[in-house]
């Protein structure tokens, strides 16, 4: 894939995912301006402390809803794009959401980056690229229909960029690990009010 089309790729799913953020941000500071109250910092220790899946089970479970979607990004191959266009929306909807709740509970911007940032950039950027190669699809689909003999040379040319999904799933695989052995941690001391 040529840089111009890698560029434009990355910049549709970033700005599907940033206009997603946006919106989610925006309906949940509409939506539930009175319903979301500061937790008192009994009701946060008590999260934090909370017995939940250990170590192994919540980086799998990470690990497998991370790969779901990134499978779903690729999806976009064969579903002209769709698919990715609208995991890479939702994605971004949750996150603004999430970001907009937290801050109407009282959570500080910078615990709200201290929990995101660690494992986010590595996820998100996996996202990104998987996002970039899943939109490839309508042009497949224009090669295909239009019956111009460029579809195999379209094939052969996603078929050589099979490294690059290759390193995101990797990306994905530690990504996980920073959210359950970084990020899990953090938020429990974040919790805990320390």
């Amino acid at each position: 894939m040529d840089r111009r089309l890698w560029i434009r790729n990355i910049a549709v799913a970033l700005a599907l995912w940033v206009g997603g953020a946006t919106l989610g941000f925006g309906v949940a500071t509409q939506v539930a301006p009175k319903t979301v109250d500061a937790l008192p910092k009994a009701a946060t220790a008590a999260t934090a402390n909370a017995s939940g899946p250990t170590g192994r089970e919540l980086y799998f479970g990470i690990l497998g809803r991370n790969l779901a979607v990134y499978v779903w990004l690729l999806c976009g191959v064969v579903s002209l794009g769709i698919s990715t266009v609208a995991v890479t929306l939702f994605n971004g909807i949750h996150l603004g959401q999430t970001i907009a709740l937290a801050a109407m509970a009282g959570t500080s911007a910078t615990s709200v980056a201290w929990l995101i940032l660690p494992h986010g950039v590595l996820e998100v950027s996996a996202f990104l690229v998987a996002a970039a190669l899943g939109l490839l699809g309508p042009r497949l689909a224009h090669a295909w229909l239009s019956n111009d003999g460029q579809l195999r040379a379209k094939c052969r040319q996603l078929a050589r960029l099979w490294p690059i999904a290759t390193l995101g799933a990797a990306t994905l695989v530690v990504a996980a690990g920073v959210e359950t052995y970084v990020t899990v941690p953090l938020a429990g001391w974040l919790g805990a009010g320390r």
